[in-house]
């Protein structure tokens, strides 16, 4: 019989920690504590940074013919250097529809990496060179 009471414990305390983890105030500290949110993330100045840069960028390429957005992404990624830090943007096409429409990325990174996040710019891009975001 008490070979059955130790497990048992262990389970019914294991469930006791996980039920605090998810209600409670340990848990509304936790997930505040885990705050992934775009407005929190502009809080460091790096990724805002970033993410300044990613849109200028972005809306550059959005621009572009739509021939060029095609090309394979080492030819359409690149790096500036902005207010000292040097960024990396990774380009490329990561969707063509049965319309013909593009999907398009670019992705913002430093090296070595200075913030957890790194932000991304999407759009879809019709034949005739319009430009949309999301499903259309």
């Amino acid at each position: 019989m008490d070979a059955l009471v130790v497990p048992a414990v262990a389970v019914a305390l294991l469930l006791v920690v996980l039920l605090a983890l998810t209600r409670g105030p340990v848990a509304a500290l936790i997930l505040r504590s885990m705050e992934r949110s775009e407005p929190h993330r502009m809080k460091d100045p790096v990724y805002a940074l970033l993410r300044r840069e990613v849109e200028k960028v972005g809306r550059e390429f959005e621009a572009m013919p739509y021939e060029r957005l095609l090309e394979p992404a080492e030819v359409l990624s690149l790096t500036r250097v902005v207010d000292g830090v040097e960024i990396s943007f990774s380009a490329e096409a990561f969707n063509v529809k049965s319309n013909g429409d593009i999907g398009f990325c670019i992705d913002a990174h430093t090296t070595p990496k200075r913030t957890w996040a790194q932000p991304s710019y999407q759009f879809f891009k019709r034949k005739d060179g319009s430009v949309y975001y999301g499903d259309g």
